[in-house]
């Protein structure tokens, strides 16, 4: 039993609380898409402000504001771990979502959810990089093409191929 199953009782066996509650969680959604988190009926639940003026009572818009200031960081978080336990299971919305943001919070995010390294696409990068290579290509003076292909990291084999062949040529 759910500790809110008498007040939605209440609220399915009368219209006019039906009305208010409707309105109340409609107030407590726009109050949190200011912020910018998203929520449902079953979220406003609760708010103590959205329950008390179904039933009847006069509430503030302040208070309603504050109650609902309050719920939203726990809704963040919330959803934050849904997004978290997406991206965990390859989801590839999740996964695209992940690739858009900046490399370090891409790897912050990828380790909240429980990634290594090497388990995270890197699509932006390889665009950056294909975008890195234009750059590149269009710069007239080799000096200063190999100048910045090298601060861009192109063109260049791994380390580790370097050291191999390095050791090939001795």
């Amino acid at each position: 039993m759910n500790e809110y199953d008498n007040f939605l009782a209440i609220v399915n066996g009368s219209e006019p609380v039906s009305a208010r509650w409707a309105d109340a969680v409609q107030k407590v959604v726009t109050i949190a898409q200011e912020q910018g988190v998203t929520v449902d009926e079953t979220d406003v639940l609760g708010c103590r402000a959205a329950r008390t003026y179904a039933l009847g009572a006069t509430v503030s818009d302040d208070e309603f504001e504050a109650e609902a200031l309050k719920l939203t960081p726990i809704i963040a978080a919330k959803q934050e771990a849904v997004e978290l336990q997406r991206i965990a299971d390859g989801n590839p919305e999740a996964i695209q979502r992940l690739n858009k943001q900046p490399p370090e919070q891409r790897i912050s995010t990828a380790r909240r959810a429980g990634l290594g390294a090497d388990e995270v696409t890197h699509e932006h990068d390889e665009m950056s990089e294909a975008q890195a290579l234009e750059v590149v290509l269009q710069i007239e003076n080799p000096a200063e093409r190999l100048r910045v292909a090298e601060r861009l990291g192109i063109g260049r084999a791994p380390i580790s191929d370097r050291r191999a062949r390095r050791m090939r040529d001795r």
